[in-house]
């Protein structure tokens, strides 16, 4: 296994889960205030990262299983994985993109978890590419099964019946 297969595995898996968990946290905080019997009541409104761009968070999953994938893929399989990897990634971000432009029109401050979950996107962009870069070669099997015989090897010539 080489030592790039978990980093680049483990990169995918906590960039997809960063990703994911960070487009459903809140994503713009307002205060409103009300009046209730004379009372300034002060009644805090929300607005998840969901409600703004919802394809980050199957984008997150997926990256988190492409992620688990890899950690097992190996030749063109990896290299498909890390594809596939760097395609969720970039599709992962440009949802986010527009999900912070939507976010920017909202009433209230936009909180830090849009640009956490970019960093999930970047991540699993940079795991594929590491992927794509750098896949695992197949495994070798050892010298015992080797087609190389000894030069006092006699077996093939046992088989032949001489």
């Amino acid at each position: 296994m080489s030592r790039r297969t978990p980093l680049a595995a483990a990169l995918a898996v906590v960039g997809g889960l960063v990703l994911a968990g960070a487009t459903t946290g809140d994503w713009v905080v307002a205060d409103r205030v009300r009046e209730v019997g004379g009372v300034a009541l002060v009644d805090p409104r929300a607005t998840p990262g969901v409600a703004m761009a919802p394809q980050a968070v199957a984008a997150g999953v997926l990256g988190t299983f492409a992620g688990l994938a890899l950690a097992v893929a190996r030749g063109r399989g990896r290299r498909l994985v890390g594809a596939l990897l760097v395609i969720v990634g970039v599709g992962g971000g440009a949802v986010l993109a527009a999900g912070v432009t939507r976010a920017a029109r909202e009433p209230g401050d936009l909180t830090a978890a849009p640009w956490i979950a970019a960093a999930g996107a970047a991540a699993l962009v940079a795991a594929g590419v590491v992927a794509w870069r750098r896949p695992a070669p197949p495994p070798a099997l050892g010298k015992r099964y080797s087609l190389e015989g000894a030069e006092d090897d006699d077996e093939w010539e046992l088989a032949e019946g001489q």
